[in-house]
């Protein structure tokens, strides 16, 4: 009986072993085919062979080549690398913003400290405006809180080449599309933000007296380069659709007053 038990125990234990054996042979498939998958997607992820020595300096070159601000310090180290930006505005400066305990500590400097603090507010380290890739910016703010005068800065920085104010050997070619909330009487403020660029304004024929008048009353006033011109458009650029689209007709909310006339005239004349 003791060896009939002993037996039995062995065979109990030699299906557990095979169990077990089965399980991790199990596992051991599962774990190769996952680092199979895992290394075909390593090879994606891979850097190139041909620019590993040098791959942070091409990553930063992709970055800053695509970023819309450059610090001038990131500027000149990049330079030194030979990966500069190729087309570049001067915006401004960053100002650092001074606690009260900091405040202070200032008020409290001997003159020594002071000069050596005013110099280093005297001599900022600009902050650039990339004018050679595509960025989009977004302006707001409150009244007096200078988004006009960034958008000067932007559009000077895009549209000239100035030595003064940065390297732009190819200046771009600007479009603005204004919202005229008053129909008609609402001056375009980009018009007359930079002087020194010549600048078209294209306004609808029943406007074009009394808008000519005030852009050229601005540009004197301002010393801007301004022309106003009528907008045409070619026949041959209307359809159904966008003639719809400029009288205002398939909009949500009232029909316009001229359609509310027109269909009186209609109706008028089916019943005589």
């Amino acid at each position: 009986m003791a060896l009939h038990r002993t037996t039995g125990d062995t065979d109990i234990k030699l299906s557990s072993i095979g169990v077990r054996a089965t399980r991790t042979y199990t596992h051991i498939l599962s774990t190769m085919a996952q680092n199979k998958e895992l290394r075909c997607y390593q090879e994606l992820l891979s850097p190139d062979p041909k620019l590993k020595s040098n791959s942070k300096i091409h990553a930063a070159k992709a970055e800053i080549h695509s970023a819309p601000l450059v610090w001038w310090p990131v500027k000149t180290y990049m330079a030194q690398n030979n990966v500069g930006l190729k087309q570049y505005a001067v915006m401004g400066c960053e100002v650092a913003e001074k606690s009260h305990e900091e405040l202070l500590e200032a008020i409290n400097d001997d003159h020594e400290k002071q000069q050596q603090r005013q110099q280093q507010e005297q001599n900022p380290e600009p902050v650039l405006l990339n004018t050679n890739s595509p960025w989009s910016a977004f302006l707001c703010g409150s009244q007096g809180s200078g988004k006009s005068h960034a958008l000067a800065c932007m559009l000077e920085g895009c549209l000239m080449n100035d030595a003064k104010i940065g390297r732009n050997p190819e200046q771009l070619a600007g479009i603005v599309f204004h919202y005229d909330r008053a129909q008609g009487g609402d001056l375009c403020e980009a018009a007359y933000l930079c002087g020194k660029i010549p600048t078209k304004v294209l306004v609808s024929a029943s406007h074009i007296n009394p808008l000519r008048k005030r852009y050229e009353a601005i540009a004197k006033r301002c010393g801007a380069k301004i022309t106003v011109e009528t907008l045409e458009l070619h026949v041959s650029h209307l359809d159904t659709a966008r003639i719809k689209l400029l009288m205002a007709i398939g909009r949500r909310g009232e029909m316009p007053l001229y359609m509310n006339v027109s269909a009186f005239i209609a109706a008028h004349c089916d019943k005589h």
